[in-house]
């Protein structure tokens, strides 16, 4: 593990009074940990300078400091060394403090072990969320480019959403959904590498992200909620530490490529039907819907939604569908250019003698998506497609 100073000093702010100078651009790695003797240095050292050695001090780069100092104005830090010290009290003694770093390293490697071998005997998510939180006590979740929740920490919806219900929970809210897709910023951060910092008001407690890729394409993010508007570097250096391995074990649970059902043969004999694209044999018509305990001659109604204001089409078109089609398991939805096309089976929904709480329930989501639907008369003959 690469165990760097940020990260210590973070760890040593549970028990003392520190002053850091943290830098995005400056880290070192820390190996070990010692006091401060004017000799020959090694490097990626944290040394711990007593207020007694600093007639002698002298400054190295690729190593960490911490100064234990009566008065922090009686010692000035340069400012290109600032960003690898830390000023603690003269009252902590440089030994006891000294095991208290080695004790941090090795929790720090036993924790890393635990990851691996969590990894190594196929884990689920979220026996990984628990191990981390043993180090990063935040809710966290990971929800995938079509905003279904693929696995979260055991107090995410406790902290976070608590009035998610508890059927839903595997499903991201519209109004959140909206909010989301209505922020240009969230949309631009699908193109992020690293770990990054996203919160869409200035008092909002701030969301840690780090976006998982398979084969180049964005197709998940891990979410970790601070419950505050501040997080330390050292903090981000143990989140980018611990997304390795979650982007690891995710891509291991959901194989080479995601499931992704517009590929299964009921949404391929839609899309040939309505945007013309192969013909098909009414045989073979019967044969397909049969697999769906569907029949030609059941009751059908089409709905055509489309999009309007600030929402992008190509990031929402898989989340409705799921939501739709989990809501409404007769249905079956495909999009068409920057459309949505929705068949809907009124026969094996049981919605041919009354569709008012289906129409009640469709036009909230069609208000909270900020979009619009049309919708065709019923017909018994699917081929009318």
């Amino acid at each position: 593990m690469d165990i760097t100073q940020r990260i210590l000093f973070h760890l040593l702010e549970a028990a003392h009074r520190i002053t850091t100078w943290p830098s995005e651009s400056c880290s070192v790695s820390v190996t070990s940990a010692t006091i401060y003797e004017n000799r020959y240095l090694d490097e990626n050292m944290l040394y711990i300078v007593p207020q007694n050695a600093l007639p002698e001090f002298r400054f190295y780069y690729g190593n960490a400091w911490i100064f234990l100092l009566t008065d922090p104005k009686a010692f000035s830090i340069p400012d290109k060394y600032r960003p690898y010290s830390a000023v603690i009290p003269d009252s902590t003694s440089p030994i006891r403090l000294l095991e208290e770093i080695f004790n941090l390293i090795i929790k720090l490697h036993r924790w890393d072990g635990q990851l691996k071998n969590a990894i190594a005997n196929q884990a689920p998510i979220k026996e990984i969320f628990r191990i981390c939180q043993q180090l990063l006590p935040f809710p966290m979740i990971i929800i995938n480019k079509d905003f279904r929740v693929i696995s979260y920490s055991e107090d995410y919806f406790h902290h976070v959403l608590p009035e998610h219900s508890e059927k839903n929970k595997q499903h991201v809210p519209f109004d959140t959904v909206n909010d989301l897709l209505s922020d240009p910023s969230f949309l631009e951060a699908q193109n992020e590498k690293t770990v990054f910092i996203y919160s869409q008001a200035r008092q909002e407690p701030l969301r840690i992200c780090y976006n998982i890729f398979h084969n180049g394409n964005y197709t998940a993010r891990l979410i970790l909620h601070s419950r505050t508007n501040y997080v330390s570097l050292g903090e981000l250096d143990l989140f980018r530490h611990m997304a390795a391995y979650i982007q690891r074990i995710y891509i291991q649970f959901t194989g080479a490529e995601e499931l992704y059902h517009q590929n299964d043969t009921l949404h391929r004999l839609c899309r040939s039907l309505i945007l013309k694209s192969d013909s098909v044999a009414v045989s073979d018509m019967e044969r397909i819907l049969a697999d769906y305990e569907w029949s030609m001659k059941d009751t059908y109604q089409i709905y055509c939604i489309q999009f309007t204001g600030l929402v992008e089409f190509h990031s929402i078109a898989n989340f409705l569908q799921q939501e739709l089609e989990d809501k409404w398991k007769n249905s079956c939805m495909i999009p068409a250019e920057n459309r949505l096309i929705w068949v809907v089976n009124l026969t094996r929904g049981n919605l041919t003698r009354d569709t008012t709480r289906f129409h009640k329930e469709l036009t909230y989501t069609i208000r909270e998506l900020i979009c619009k639907a049309g919708v065709s008369n019923c017909f018994n003959n699917f081929n009318y497609l």
